[in-house]
Order: C-alpha cells, then structure tokens, then sequence
C-alpha cells in the first residue's frame, strides 16, 4: 500500500510479452508534487512502465498504486475515473490533423464534459496561454512548428486539470533552445498547477534541470533513484556510462 506521500507505488511488477521479459519486479515510488525522471536506453521498458500507472498494461505479477487505489485491481469504470486524474504528453504530441488546435487542446472535455462549445474554447484559449501560445485556437497543426506541437499537446494534457502529468520523451526531435523551452514549461506547470509528473527521456540535460528525482530503468528493475545531485556523484558503472553517453561500459553498445 502506498503512503500518503507516495502518489503512484510500483510494487514488484513484471511484464513479458511473449519470451521478452521486459520488467522484472520493478518498484518505484512517485512522491506527491514531485517531477520523478526515469532514465534508460531505447527500448528498456521505460514507456511500458508509464502505461502501468495508467492501467493501459496490467501487470503479470505486482501491484501499482495512484493516490492509494490499486490500479490492478480496477475494473472498467474504475480505470475511466483513474484516468481523470492524468495528463499525458505523447512523443509525437500525437494531434489530430482534421482538428483545429483548440479542439485537440479540448478533445476530452468535448468528450467528457458538459461543457459549452464556447466554454470549451475558452478552457483551450486559457490552457494555450500557460504554455506561452496565444491567437493560434484555429490553426491546423500542419501549419505548426515541431516545438509549437509540443506545446499544444502540453496544453490538451492540463485541460482537464489533472493531477498528474505522464511524459513520454518531451524533448525527443527539438532543437536544443526550443528543448529547454519545453522543459521550463513542465517546471513552471509543476511549481503554477501543484502537478505531480512523470517524465521518461534519455536527454540527461533535461532530466538534470526538470527532475526532483532521476530513477534508472535498467534489465527491467530501477538500480538507482535519487536527487540530480546524487546522481552525478554516483559511482555506479552503469548510471555513469548512461548519463555520460559513453560506448564503452558494461551497457552493450548495440
């Protein structure tokens, strides 16, 4: 069961799919109002992780906990009102293209909601403005830029006033000043909103600046989780091969 200070517990889970065991009694704590960084190489499970605390995945062994409801244990509905309490930032920011920006910005209260048609455009117009966009509610996003996607998909993630954000690889495909802009954005909404936030990457310079914690995700367990600072101290051959980008190590290099 996880304490009140832990907003989303893993708890020895594993998941295989077929013969790829991919997590293998992985535990993690997610403390509440904190950003939590997981850390790990291409394809190590970091993103399965994520779909866990959402229940998208259920585990084949294991528990996941969010604000103290066993996610494992929910059923349909169960998992529906789970999921209120998420945002989540595609890698792709994942809009669609027949929509205009305030109707990706607001899908899920057009969905979900009672709302008005001008009410609804106006939680998108005031959701575009915390992410420092303004006068683009009818653009297509064909006519935006990579960075610019990226912040309309942030801002479809605080529509509905979630409690917690899931971000998977933010800053995948930016340039490094338009990088840095993203990550200031997810520590300004943090610090604006009170959000807790996940954030899977493989950027370290993103993970040191926007992270309260950095866990390593490594042969499907975390080996390490700790502040930034204990993380550039640490003398573990594995984090620091990772985090220093180097070939050599005990990370094969293929």
């Amino acid at each position: 069961m996880a304490s009140d200070s832990e907003f989303i517990k893993v708890v020895d889970v594993d998941k295989s799919f077929g013969d790829n065991k991919v997590l293998r009694g992985t535990n993690l704590s997610v403390r509440r109002g904190e950003t939590t960084v997981i850390i790990g190489r291409s394809g190590c499970g970091k993103s399965v992780l994520l779909k866990h605390m959402i229940g998208l995945l259920k585990p084949d062994r294991g528990e996941v906990f969010v604000d103290g409801t066993e996610v494992t244990a929910l059923g349909h509905r169960g998992l529906f009102e789970l999921r209120r309490k998420f945002g989540m930032l595609f890698q792709s920011a994942a809009l669609f293209d027949s929509l205009t920006v305030w109707e990706n910005v607001g899908l899920g209260l057009i969905e979900h909601s009672d709302l008005s048609t001008e009410e609804i455009r106006s939680r998108a117009t005031e959701k575009l403005a915390l992410v420092g966009l303004r006068g683009i509610e009818d653009v297509k996003p064909a006519e935006l830029s990579g960075g610019m996607k990226k912040r309309v998909g942030l801002a479809r993630a605080i529509a509905m006033d979630p409690k917690i954000i899931l971000y998977d690889e933010p800053t995948t495909g930016l340039d490094p000043i338009m990088a840095d802009v993203i990550n200031e954005l997810i520590c300004n909404l943090k610090n604006t909103l009170n959000i807790t936030s996940v954030v899977v990457t493989h950027d370290m310079t993103s993970a040191y600046k926007i992270g309260d914690r950095i866990a390593m995700l490594y042969e499907g367990q975390i080996i390490y989780d700790g502040t930034p600072e204990d993380v550039k101290c640490c003398g573990h051959p594995v984090i620091q091969q990772f985090v220093e980008g180097r070939a050599e190590g005990p990370i094969p290099a293929f």
